[in-house]
Protein backbone atom coordinates (compact mmCIF):
# COMPACT_ATOMS: atom_id res chain seq x y z
CA UNK A 1 0.00 0.00 0.00
CA UNK A 2 2.89 2.28 0.68
CA UNK A 3 4.06 1.77 -2.38
CA UNK A 4 1.07 2.39 -4.07
CA UNK A 5 0.38 5.75 -2.76
CA UNK A 6 3.47 6.73 -4.14
CA UNK A 7 3.39 5.76 -7.36
CA UNK A 8 -0.34 7.75 -6.95
CA UNK A 9 1.67 10.93 -5.24
CA UNK A 10 4.17 11.20 -8.66
CA UNK A 11 1.51 11.25 -11.19
CA UNK A 12 -0.20 14.14 -9.57
CA UNK A 13 2.79 15.53 -9.28
CA UNK A 14 3.90 15.40 -13.02
CA UNK A 15 0.55 16.36 -14.23
CA UNK A 16 0.64 19.54 -12.09
CA UNK A 17 3.85 21.22 -13.50
CA UNK A 18 3.37 20.57 -17.16
CA UNK A 19 -0.10 21.74 -18.66
CA UNK A 20 -0.37 22.46 -22.38
CA UNK A 21 -1.64 26.39 -22.47
CA UNK A 22 -4.23 26.26 -25.13
CA UNK A 23 -5.76 29.57 -24.58
CA UNK A 24 -6.36 31.06 -27.84
CA UNK A 25 -3.30 33.58 -29.50
CA UNK A 26 -4.48 37.23 -30.54
CA UNK A 27 -4.95 37.63 -33.94
CA UNK A 28 -2.04 39.86 -34.57
CA UNK A 29 0.48 36.68 -33.49
CA UNK A 30 -1.14 35.27 -37.21
CA UNK A 31 -4.83 33.99 -36.14
CA UNK A 32 -7.00 32.92 -33.51
CA UNK A 33 -6.13 29.28 -33.77
CA UNK A 34 -2.06 28.52 -34.56
CA UNK A 35 -1.41 25.09 -34.18
CA UNK A 36 -3.29 23.55 -31.15
CA UNK A 37 -5.54 25.96 -31.25
CA UNK A 38 -9.44 25.86 -31.80
CA UNK A 39 -9.11 23.36 -35.14
CA UNK A 40 -5.57 23.25 -35.21
CA UNK A 41 -4.18 19.58 -34.65
CA UNK A 42 -7.09 19.17 -31.99
CA UNK A 43 -9.99 21.43 -33.56
CA UNK A 44 -13.36 21.38 -32.17
CA UNK A 45 -14.27 18.55 -34.40
CA UNK A 46 -12.17 18.09 -37.29
CA UNK A 47 -8.95 18.08 -36.48
CA UNK A 48 -7.07 15.16 -34.15
CA UNK A 49 -6.80 16.58 -31.03
CA UNK A 50 -10.41 17.09 -29.38
CA UNK A 51 -12.15 20.76 -28.98
CA UNK A 52 -9.19 22.49 -28.04
CA UNK A 53 -5.66 21.40 -28.07
CA UNK A 54 -4.15 17.54 -28.96
CA UNK A 55 -5.40 15.06 -26.19
CA UNK A 56 -9.38 15.83 -26.08
CA UNK A 57 -10.88 18.11 -24.90
CA UNK A 58 -7.91 19.43 -23.35
CA UNK A 59 -6.34 15.99 -23.51
CA UNK A 60 -9.27 14.97 -20.22
CA UNK A 61 -9.59 17.19 -17.59
CA UNK A 62 -6.29 18.05 -16.40
CA UNK A 63 -4.02 16.02 -19.04
CA UNK A 64 -3.90 14.53 -22.39
CA UNK A 65 -5.25 11.55 -22.41
CA UNK A 66 -7.63 11.01 -19.45
CA UNK A 67 -10.23 12.26 -17.02
CA UNK A 68 -6.97 13.22 -15.07
CA UNK A 69 -4.12 11.34 -16.54
CA UNK A 70 -2.83 9.48 -19.40
CA UNK A 71 -5.06 6.28 -19.44
CA UNK A 72 -8.01 6.66 -17.20
CA UNK A 73 -9.77 8.36 -14.49
CA UNK A 74 -6.70 9.41 -12.86
CA UNK A 75 -4.23 7.52 -14.27
CA UNK A 76 -2.84 5.34 -16.90
CA UNK A 77 -5.24 2.44 -18.29
CA UNK A 78 -8.95 1.45 -17.39
CA UNK A 79 -11.41 2.87 -15.29
CA UNK A 80 -8.72 4.34 -13.12
CA UNK A 81 -6.03 3.14 -14.24
CA UNK A 82 -4.61 0.22 -16.77
CA UNK A 83 -4.76 -2.33 -14.63
CA UNK A 84 -6.42 -3.40 -11.29
CA UNK A 85 -8.41 -2.01 -8.69
CA UNK A 86 -5.25 -2.39 -5.94
CA UNK A 87 -2.81 -4.32 -7.82
CA UNK A 88 -0.19 -3.22 -10.01
CA UNK A 89 -2.06 -0.13 -11.05
CA UNK A 90 -5.06 -0.08 -8.95
CA UNK A 91 -7.87 2.25 -8.32
CA UNK A 92 -5.18 5.06 -8.83
CA UNK A 93 -2.38 2.90 -9.95
CA UNK A 94 -1.14 2.08 -13.16
CA UNK A 95 -4.10 -0.84 -14.21
CA UNK A 96 -7.44 -1.56 -14.33
CA UNK A 97 -10.08 -2.59 -11.84
CA UNK A 98 -8.03 -5.60 -9.98
CA UNK A 99 -5.25 -7.10 -11.42
CA UNK A 100 -2.91 -5.54 -14.18
CA UNK A 101 -5.59 -5.83 -16.88
CA UNK A 102 -9.25 -6.00 -15.35
CA UNK A 103 -11.24 -7.52 -12.56
CA UNK A 104 -9.50 -10.76 -12.67
CA UNK A 105 -7.79 -11.14 -15.54
CA UNK A 106 -4.94 -9.46 -17.54
CA UNK A 107 -7.16 -7.32 -19.51
CA UNK A 108 -10.22 -5.68 -17.77
CA UNK A 109 -13.25 -7.71 -16.79
CA UNK A 110 -12.72 -10.67 -18.41
CA UNK A 111 -9.82 -10.30 -21.30
CA UNK A 112 -6.61 -7.88 -22.15
CA UNK A 113 -8.80 -4.60 -22.40
CA UNK A 114 -11.70 -4.93 -19.81
CA UNK A 115 -15.53 -3.36 -20.74
CA UNK A 116 -14.88 -1.19 -23.78
CA UNK A 117 -11.42 -1.63 -25.76
CA UNK A 118 -8.82 0.66 -26.40
CA UNK A 119 -9.65 4.00 -27.39
CA UNK A 120 -13.50 5.11 -26.85
CA UNK A 121 -15.38 6.73 -29.06
CA UNK A 122 -12.73 8.72 -30.83
CA UNK A 123 -9.02 9.40 -31.24
CA UNK A 124 -9.07 12.75 -32.42
CA UNK A 125 -11.94 14.93 -31.51
CA UNK A 126 -15.56 14.87 -32.40
CA UNK A 127 -15.20 13.11 -35.74
CA UNK A 128 -11.60 12.48 -36.81
CA UNK A 129 -9.50 9.43 -36.55
CA UNK A 130 -11.32 6.90 -34.87
CA UNK A 131 -14.24 8.23 -35.26
CA UNK A 132 -17.19 6.78 -33.08
CA UNK A 133 -16.25 3.28 -34.59
CA UNK A 134 -12.31 2.87 -34.27
CA UNK A 135 -10.27 0.52 -32.98
CA UNK A 136 -11.91 -1.33 -30.03
CA UNK A 137 -14.93 -3.42 -28.57
CA UNK A 138 -16.74 -4.34 -26.13
CA UNK A 139 -14.56 -6.86 -23.82
CA UNK A 140 -11.07 -6.27 -26.38
CA UNK A 141 -7.97 -4.55 -25.44
CA UNK A 142 -8.86 -1.75 -23.75
CA UNK A 143 -10.27 -1.72 -20.07
CA UNK A 144 -13.58 0.08 -19.11
CA UNK A 145 -12.61 3.49 -20.63
CA UNK A 146 -9.19 2.28 -20.98
CA UNK A 147 -6.05 3.47 -22.65
CA UNK A 148 -7.10 7.33 -22.69
CA UNK A 149 -9.52 7.47 -20.13
CA UNK A 150 -12.73 8.79 -19.80
CA UNK A 151 -11.83 11.44 -22.39
CA UNK A 152 -8.59 9.96 -24.26
CA UNK A 153 -5.93 11.16 -26.52
CA UNK A 154 -7.52 13.46 -28.40
CA UNK A 155 -11.36 12.66 -28.34
CA UNK A 156 -14.35 12.96 -26.54
CA UNK A 157 -14.53 9.23 -24.67
CA UNK A 158 -11.86 6.80 -25.83
CA UNK A 159 -9.74 5.72 -28.99
CA UNK A 160 -11.79 2.84 -30.06
CA UNK A 161 -15.59 2.04 -30.83
CA UNK A 162 -18.53 1.44 -28.88
CA UNK A 163 -18.27 -2.29 -29.05
CA UNK A 164 -15.90 -3.91 -30.94
CA UNK A 165 -13.15 -3.25 -33.64
CA UNK A 166 -14.67 -0.25 -35.68
CA UNK A 167 -17.79 0.17 -33.46
CA UNK A 168 -21.15 0.64 -35.22
CA UNK A 169 -21.57 3.98 -36.00
CA UNK A 170 -19.91 6.02 -39.05
CA UNK A 171 -18.10 9.09 -39.09
CA UNK A 172 -20.95 12.04 -38.96
CA UNK A 173 -20.11 14.89 -40.81
CA UNK A 174 -22.29 17.45 -39.60
CA UNK A 175 -26.32 18.22 -39.85
CA UNK A 176 -26.55 20.12 -43.31
CA UNK A 177 -27.50 17.15 -45.67
CA UNK A 178 -26.52 17.75 -49.36
CA UNK A 179 -28.86 20.31 -51.37
CA UNK A 180 -28.94 22.13 -54.83
CA UNK A 181 -27.99 24.93 -53.19
CA UNK A 182 -25.32 24.08 -50.68
CA UNK A 183 -23.53 20.49 -52.01
CA UNK A 184 -21.70 18.33 -49.29
CA UNK A 185 -19.51 15.32 -50.83
CA UNK A 186 -19.89 11.87 -49.66
CA UNK A 187 -17.02 10.32 -48.22
CA UNK A 188 -15.94 8.57 -51.24
CA UNK A 189 -15.85 11.54 -52.78
CA UNK A 190 -13.48 13.10 -50.34
CA UNK A 191 -10.95 10.85 -50.10
CA UNK A 192 -10.27 11.99 -53.62
CA UNK A 193 -9.71 15.04 -52.59
CA UNK A 194 -6.78 15.43 -49.83
CA UNK A 195 -3.51 17.63 -49.08
CA UNK A 196 -1.46 15.20 -50.79
CA UNK A 197 -3.88 14.99 -53.63
CA UNK A 198 -4.05 18.99 -54.63
CA UNK A 199 0.04 19.29 -53.90
CA UNK A 200 2.06 16.08 -54.63
CA UNK A 201 1.52 16.58 -58.51
CA UNK A 202 4.20 14.79 -60.53
CA UNK A 203 7.18 15.52 -58.54
CA UNK A 204 5.57 14.45 -55.33
CA UNK A 205 6.17 17.72 -53.58
CA UNK A 206 4.85 17.51 -49.75
CA UNK A 207 5.36 20.25 -47.88
CA UNK A 208 5.29 20.66 -44.14
CA UNK A 209 5.53 24.35 -43.03
CA UNK A 210 8.62 26.38 -43.15
CA UNK A 211 12.03 25.19 -41.21
CA UNK A 212 14.38 27.82 -40.09
CA UNK A 213 17.32 28.26 -41.18
CA UNK A 214 20.02 28.50 -39.06
CA UNK A 215 21.99 30.96 -40.23
CA UNK A 216 21.09 34.25 -42.59
CA UNK A 217 22.27 35.52 -46.06
CA UNK A 218 20.94 38.55 -45.54
CA UNK A 219 19.79 40.60 -42.56
CA UNK A 220 17.06 43.71 -42.51
CA UNK A 221 16.42 46.11 -40.29
CA UNK A 222 15.61 49.44 -40.63
CA UNK A 223 18.23 50.60 -37.83
CA UNK A 224 20.69 50.24 -40.25
CA UNK A 225 22.14 46.86 -37.88
CA UNK A 226 21.66 44.58 -40.52
CA UNK A 227 23.11 43.82 -44.63
CA UNK A 228 20.59 45.93 -45.62
CA UNK A 229 18.12 48.86 -44.62
CA UNK A 230 14.84 47.33 -46.80
CA UNK A 231 13.30 44.04 -47.68
CA UNK A 232 13.70 45.25 -51.38
CA UNK A 233 17.16 45.92 -51.41
CA UNK A 234 17.72 42.56 -49.54
CA UNK A 235 15.96 41.15 -52.26
CA UNK A 236 17.57 42.95 -55.18
CA UNK A 237 20.68 41.17 -53.98
CA UNK A 238 20.35 37.75 -54.39
CA UNK A 239 21.43 35.35 -57.28
CA UNK A 240 22.31 32.19 -58.56
CA UNK A 241 19.97 29.01 -58.07
CA UNK A 242 20.56 28.29 -54.25
CA UNK A 243 18.20 29.10 -51.64
CA UNK A 244 19.06 32.58 -50.11
CA UNK A 245 17.61 33.37 -46.66
CA UNK A 246 16.77 36.77 -45.48
CA UNK A 247 15.82 37.53 -41.96
CA UNK A 248 13.80 40.45 -41.10
CA UNK A 249 14.54 42.33 -37.77
CA UNK A 250 11.23 43.90 -36.01
CA UNK A 251 9.70 46.68 -37.68
CA UNK A 252 7.36 47.94 -40.34
CA UNK A 253 8.51 48.27 -43.34
CA UNK A 254 6.34 50.58 -45.74
CA UNK A 255 7.59 49.24 -49.19
CA UNK A 256 5.92 48.22 -52.56
CA UNK A 257 8.33 44.72 -53.65
CA UNK A 258 7.88 42.86 -56.32
CA UNK A 259 10.54 39.67 -56.67
CA UNK A 260 10.98 37.77 -59.84
CA UNK A 261 14.82 36.39 -59.44
CA UNK A 262 16.45 32.95 -60.29
CA UNK A 263 17.06 32.02 -56.27
CA UNK A 264 14.32 30.61 -53.71
CA UNK A 265 14.07 32.68 -51.24
CA UNK A 266 12.83 32.02 -47.24
CA UNK A 267 11.99 35.57 -46.20
CA UNK A 268 11.03 35.04 -42.03
CA UNK A 269 11.16 36.95 -38.85
CA UNK A 270 13.36 35.49 -35.54
CA UNK A 271 10.03 35.98 -33.50
CA UNK A 272 6.71 33.60 -33.69
CA UNK A 273 4.81 37.02 -33.19
CA UNK A 274 4.25 37.69 -36.88
CA UNK A 275 2.71 40.91 -36.06
CA UNK A 276 6.54 42.22 -35.02
CA UNK A 277 7.50 42.06 -38.85
CA UNK A 278 4.86 43.99 -41.12
CA UNK A 279 5.73 44.66 -44.89
CA UNK A 280 2.92 47.02 -46.05
CA UNK A 281 1.46 49.68 -48.51
CA UNK A 282 -1.72 51.01 -49.32
CA UNK A 283 -1.32 51.19 -53.49
CA UNK A 284 -5.27 50.38 -55.00
CA UNK A 285 -6.14 49.17 -58.46
CA UNK A 286 -6.72 52.70 -59.07
CA UNK A 287 -3.11 53.36 -58.79
CA UNK A 288 -2.26 50.55 -61.03
CA UNK A 289 -4.08 51.28 -64.05
CA UNK A 290 -7.93 49.17 -62.71
CA UNK A 291 -5.44 45.84 -62.00
CA UNK A 292 -5.90 44.49 -58.65
CA UNK A 293 -3.06 42.01 -58.90
CA UNK A 294 -0.46 44.57 -60.01
CA UNK A 295 -1.56 47.00 -57.05
CA UNK A 296 -0.11 44.11 -54.29
CA UNK A 297 2.18 45.11 -51.40
CA UNK A 298 4.25 41.70 -52.18
CA UNK A 299 4.84 40.28 -55.49
CA UNK A 300 6.44 37.20 -55.92
CA UNK A 301 7.33 35.09 -59.21
CA UNK A 302 9.62 33.20 -58.54
CA UNK A 303 9.56 29.52 -57.51
CA UNK A 304 9.95 27.96 -54.18
CA UNK A 305 9.52 31.21 -52.32
CA UNK A 306 8.85 30.79 -48.54
CA UNK A 307 7.57 33.32 -45.86
CA UNK A 308 7.36 32.64 -42.31
CA UNK A 309 6.67 34.87 -39.12
CA UNK A 310 5.79 37.98 -40.31
CA UNK A 311 2.84 40.10 -42.40
CA UNK A 312 1.77 40.95 -45.30
CA UNK A 313 -0.07 44.17 -45.38
CA UNK A 314 -2.14 46.48 -47.34
CA UNK A 315 -3.63 49.23 -45.43
CA UNK A 316 -5.65 51.40 -48.22
CA UNK A 317 -8.62 52.75 -45.92
CA UNK A 318 -11.70 52.42 -47.98
CA UNK A 319 -14.25 53.70 -45.39
CA UNK A 320 -12.53 56.84 -44.78
CA UNK A 321 -11.41 57.22 -48.44
CA UNK A 322 -15.28 56.73 -49.94
CA UNK A 323 -13.78 54.37 -52.28
CA UNK A 324 -16.65 52.83 -54.62
CA UNK A 325 -14.67 51.76 -57.60
CA UNK A 326 -10.81 49.92 -58.38
CA UNK A 327 -10.91 49.96 -54.35
CA UNK A 328 -9.08 46.40 -54.44
CA UNK A 329 -6.25 46.53 -52.57
CA UNK A 330 -3.82 43.44 -52.40
CA UNK A 331 -2.01 42.33 -49.74
CA UNK A 332 0.44 39.41 -51.25
CA UNK A 333 0.37 38.11 -55.43
CA UNK A 334 2.54 35.40 -55.81
CA UNK A 335 2.36 33.52 -59.27
CA UNK A 336 5.57 31.15 -58.65
CA UNK A 337 5.46 27.54 -57.76
CA UNK A 338 6.23 25.88 -54.51
CA UNK A 339 4.93 28.74 -52.42
CA UNK A 340 5.18 28.61 -48.93
CA UNK A 341 3.51 30.54 -46.08
CA UNK A 342 3.59 29.64 -42.57
CA UNK A 343 2.93 31.43 -39.40
CA UNK A 344 2.19 34.48 -42.16
CA UNK A 345 -0.79 37.24 -41.51
CA UNK A 346 -2.30 38.42 -44.84
CA UNK A 347 -4.41 41.85 -44.26
CA UNK A 348 -6.59 43.54 -46.01
CA UNK A 349 -10.39 44.08 -47.51
CA UNK A 350 -11.03 43.27 -51.11
CA UNK A 351 -8.48 41.11 -52.77
CA UNK A 352 -6.21 40.45 -49.80
CA UNK A 353 -4.61 37.61 -51.17
CA UNK A 354 -4.40 36.39 -55.26
CA UNK A 355 -2.33 32.94 -55.40
CA UNK A 356 -2.22 32.86 -59.54
CA UNK A 357 -0.33 31.55 -62.62
CA UNK A 358 1.79 32.54 -65.25
CA UNK A 359 -0.56 31.93 -67.53
CA UNK A 360 -3.97 29.55 -67.41
CA UNK A 361 -1.99 26.50 -68.50
CA UNK A 362 0.63 26.65 -65.85
CA UNK A 363 0.75 25.31 -63.02
CA UNK A 364 1.54 26.66 -59.82
CA UNK A 365 1.20 25.30 -55.76
CA UNK A 366 0.41 27.02 -53.06
CA UNK A 367 0.51 25.60 -49.19
CA UNK A 368 -0.54 27.73 -46.50
CA UNK A 369 -0.57 26.89 -42.85
CA UNK A 370 -0.92 28.48 -39.49
CA UNK A 371 -2.11 31.56 -40.68
CA UNK A 372 -4.11 34.18 -40.88
CA UNK A 373 -6.05 35.95 -43.99
CA UNK A 374 -8.85 38.78 -43.41
CA UNK A 375 -10.81 40.27 -45.75
CA UNK A 376 -14.56 40.83 -46.80
CA UNK A 377 -14.45 41.10 -50.88
CA UNK A 378 -12.68 37.66 -52.76
CA UNK A 379 -10.29 38.10 -50.08
CA UNK A 380 -8.00 34.63 -51.16
CA UNK A 381 -8.77 34.46 -55.04
CA UNK A 382 -6.87 32.84 -58.42
CA UNK A 383 -5.73 30.60 -60.70
CA UNK A 384 -3.64 28.59 -58.58
CA UNK A 385 -3.74 25.09 -56.56
CA UNK A 386 -4.33 26.21 -53.28
CA UNK A 387 -4.29 24.41 -49.76
CA UNK A 388 -5.13 26.39 -46.75
CA UNK A 389 -4.18 24.04 -43.64
CA UNK A 390 -4.78 24.50 -39.77
CA UNK A 391 -5.57 28.46 -40.10
CA UNK A 392 -7.64 31.15 -39.93
CA UNK A 393 -10.12 32.70 -42.37
CA UNK A 394 -11.53 36.16 -41.05
CA UNK A 395 -14.31 38.62 -42.09
CA UNK A 396 -14.05 41.84 -41.26
CA UNK A 397 -16.87 44.38 -41.91
CA UNK A 398 -14.53 47.60 -41.58
CA UNK A 399 -15.54 48.66 -45.23
CA UNK A 400 -18.34 47.45 -45.85
CA UNK A 401 -20.66 47.03 -42.46
CA UNK A 402 -24.02 45.71 -44.71
CA UNK A 403 -22.15 42.21 -44.99
CA UNK A 404 -21.66 41.52 -48.56
CA UNK A 405 -19.29 39.51 -48.15
CA UNK A 406 -17.56 36.61 -50.28
CA UNK A 407 -14.76 35.29 -49.35
CA UNK A 408 -13.05 32.71 -51.69
CA UNK A 409 -12.85 33.28 -55.42
CA UNK A 410 -10.94 30.36 -57.28
CA UNK A 411 -10.45 30.94 -60.89
CA UNK A 412 -9.29 26.97 -61.53
CA UNK A 413 -9.42 26.62 -65.15
CA UNK A 414 -12.04 24.11 -66.00
CA UNK A 415 -10.24 21.12 -67.22
CA UNK A 416 -8.19 20.86 -64.05
CA UNK A 417 -9.14 18.58 -61.55
CA UNK A 418 -7.99 20.59 -58.26
CA UNK A 419 -7.92 24.74 -56.91
CA UNK A 420 -8.31 25.32 -53.86
CA UNK A 421 -8.68 23.41 -50.49
CA UNK A 422 -9.45 24.49 -47.01
CA UNK A 423 -8.31 22.10 -44.62
CA UNK A 424 -9.12 21.68 -40.59
CA UNK A 425 -9.50 25.36 -40.62
CA UNK A 426 -11.67 28.24 -38.52
CA UNK A 427 -13.87 30.82 -40.48
CA UNK A 428 -14.22 33.18 -37.89
CA UNK A 429 -15.85 37.11 -38.02
CA UNK A 430 -15.47 40.65 -36.36
CA UNK A 431 -18.42 41.38 -33.60
CA UNK A 432 -20.15 43.47 -36.02
CA UNK A 433 -20.72 40.84 -38.86
CA UNK A 434 -24.40 39.68 -38.90
CA UNK A 435 -25.80 36.05 -38.61
CA UNK A 436 -26.22 34.29 -41.33
CA UNK A 437 -25.75 36.22 -43.89
CA UNK A 438 -21.92 35.90 -45.76
CA UNK A 439 -21.27 33.57 -48.42
CA UNK A 440 -18.24 30.86 -48.50
CA UNK A 441 -17.39 31.95 -51.90
CA UNK A 442 -17.93 32.17 -55.44
CA UNK A 443 -16.63 30.85 -58.38
CA UNK A 444 -14.49 34.33 -60.03
CA UNK A 445 -15.33 33.11 -63.88
CA UNK A 446 -11.88 35.17 -64.57
CA UNK A 447 -12.38 36.68 -68.12
CA UNK A 448 -16.12 35.16 -68.03
CA UNK A 449 -14.39 32.25 -68.88
CA UNK A 450 -16.73 29.15 -69.15
CA UNK A 451 -17.78 27.72 -65.68
CA UNK A 452 -14.70 27.41 -63.57
CA UNK A 453 -13.28 27.44 -60.09
CA UNK A 454 -12.70 24.70 -57.87
CA UNK A 455 -13.06 24.50 -54.21
CA UNK A 456 -13.84 22.10 -51.35
CA UNK A 457 -14.20 23.10 -47.50
CA UNK A 458 -13.47 20.31 -45.71
CA UNK A 459 -13.78 19.86 -42.02
CA UNK A 460 -13.48 23.46 -40.71
CA UNK A 461 -15.15 24.88 -38.15
CA UNK A 462 -17.74 27.54 -39.67
CA UNK A 463 -19.18 30.52 -37.27
CA UNK A 464 -22.41 31.64 -37.12
CA UNK A 465 -21.64 34.09 -40.15
CA UNK A 466 -22.15 31.74 -42.81
CA UNK A 467 -25.19 31.25 -45.14
CA UNK A 468 -26.83 27.98 -43.95
CA UNK A 469 -28.89 27.21 -46.84
CA UNK A 470 -27.22 29.18 -49.97
CA UNK A 471 -23.78 29.51 -48.83
CA UNK A 472 -22.84 30.24 -52.58
CA UNK A 473 -23.06 33.08 -54.67
CA UNK A 474 -23.37 33.79 -58.19
CA UNK A 475 -19.83 34.44 -60.18
CA UNK A 476 -17.99 37.84 -59.71
CA UNK A 477 -17.10 38.19 -63.11
CA UNK A 478 -19.77 36.54 -65.23
CA UNK A 479 -22.90 36.59 -63.20
CA UNK A 480 -23.54 33.48 -63.66
CA UNK A 481 -25.86 31.59 -61.25
CA UNK A 482 -24.33 29.03 -58.70
CA UNK A 483 -25.36 25.72 -60.37
CA UNK A 484 -24.16 22.63 -58.37
CA UNK A 485 -24.65 20.64 -61.09
CA UNK A 486 -22.00 22.53 -63.00
CA UNK A 487 -20.10 24.54 -60.48
CA UNK A 488 -17.14 22.54 -58.12
CA UNK A 489 -17.47 24.31 -55.18
CA UNK A 490 -18.03 22.08 -52.14
CA UNK A 491 -18.36 21.13 -48.42
CA UNK A 492 -17.39 17.96 -46.17
CA UNK A 493 -17.66 17.20 -42.78
CA UNK A 494 -17.82 20.75 -41.66
CA UNK A 495 -19.09 21.85 -38.22
CA UNK A 496 -19.88 25.00 -36.11
CA UNK A 497 -22.65 27.03 -36.70
CA UNK A 498 -22.32 28.10 -40.00
CA UNK A 499 -22.26 24.29 -40.72
CA UNK A 500 -25.99 23.57 -38.50
CA UNK A 501 -24.75 22.38 -35.77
Amino acid sequence: MLRLLAIVAAAVLALSGCGTDTSPPNLATGGATKTGGATNTGGSSPATGGNSATGGATGGSANPGGTIALGGSPATGGSAGTGGAASTGGVTNTGGAMNAGGAANTGGAANTGGALATGGARTGGASTTGGTTSTGGTTITGGATVAGGAMVTGGNTNTGGATATGGTIAQTCGAIASTATRPQMTATQAANYTVAKYLNGSDGWSPSGVTLPTSATYTVAADGSGTHKTVTAALTATSGSARVNILVKPGTYREKITYTGSAPVTLYGADTDASKVVIVNNKTAADTGGDSKTSATFITKSAGFQAKNLTFANDFDEAGTNCSTNCQGVAFFSTGDKTVLDNVRLLGNQDTACFDTADFATVARVYITNSFIQGDTDFIYGRAIVVIEDSDIHYTTSWKPTNAGRMLAPSTVGSKTYGFLVYHSNFTADANTLTNKIYLGRAWDEQNASANGQLLIRECVLGGHIRLVDSWAAAASSARVFDSATNRLTEYCNTGPGAGQ
